[in-house]
């Protein structure tokens, strides 16, 4: 099963589901978003851990340089929910902010650690977590 949680202008959530018609749904919902808003992930994710329990699975994307979520996907980890993250390298798109700084931390955590930059094969970019330049990365993790 997949589903969707989504913070913008708006709380955007669609349950988890199985079949083929749930990818359409994901991405209609994501179409529909607004990257707008004042709920950080750092709120989010407390307010919404209920909804991961024991051996299931998600998927951070975020282009947050903020370190303080990571907290709360240590809490999940504790949890044994399996928790990857996609870092957007928004320095990349023109932004002063750089989220790379945030991989040692999540790595220590036990979290998958990818990161995609402007103009990265967005595939490409999602084998293999990412890892600091003295570190071998992890192929499919």
């Amino acid at each position: 099963p997949a589903g969707l949680i989504a913070y913008g202008d708006q709380r955007y959530a669609l349950p988890a589901e199985t079949g083929s018609g749930q990818f359409d749904r994901i991405m209609e919902f994501l179409a529909m978003s607004k990257a707008e808003g004042t709920t950080s992930l750092e709120e989010l994710l407390p307010h919404e851990e209920q909804l991961w329990g024991y051996h299931s699975s998600l998927v951070v994307i975020t282009s947050s340089h903020h370190p303080g979520w990571i907290n709360g996907l240590k809490e999940l980890v504790r949890r044994r929910v399996k928790v990857a993250v996609i870092l957007l390298d928004a320095q990349s798109f023109g932004s002063m902010f750089d989220p790379v700084s945030l991989i040692p931390e999540l790595h220590s955590a036990g979290i998958a650690p990818f990161l995609v930059r402007k103009g990265d094969s967005i595939p490409l970019a999602l084998s293999q977590t990412y890892t600091l330049p003295n570190q071998m990365p992890e192929a499919g993790s």
